[in-house]
């Protein structure tokens, strides 16, 4: 069960989190990005050029916070107490001593907000 992460009618924060495996690491040269999917009753606060439900590195959104894990800031409002899911696609690399892989993965998160 997902646990309270936001205040109904409040500014709220979700963060998307990329941990690297194995021998690979974060890329620091990727502009990272998350596009969210719209969704009823959520409001996202994205202040990339591309839109409201855009996040990226650019925006100041991203963060890396160890070699191996960074995270990208969500930035969003609900005006009512409830569950809610917001999904998107993830843009992302990383890296080993031998190669960079990019991708693009879909992801979602669940949250509460009293």
């Amino acid at each position: 069960m997902p646990t309270v992460g936001c205040r109904s009618g409040e500014p709220c924060q979700v963060n998307v989190k990329l941990l690297a495996l194995g021998d690979y690491h974060i890329n620091d040269e990727y502009p990272y990005r998350f596009v969210a999917d719209g969704k009823p009753l959520v409001q996202f606060s994205g202040t990339d050029p591309g839109g409201q439900t855009v996040f990226s590195k650019t925006a100041g959104d991203w963060q890396k916070i160890d070699a191996k894990t960074g995270a990208m800031a969500v930035h969003l409002f609900v005006s009512s107490p409830g569950s809610y899911t917001i999904s998107g696609t993830f843009k992302l690399s990383v890296c080993s001593g031998a190669n960079c892989v990019l991708d693009q993965r879909p992801v979602s998160a669940t949250f509460l907000a009293d």
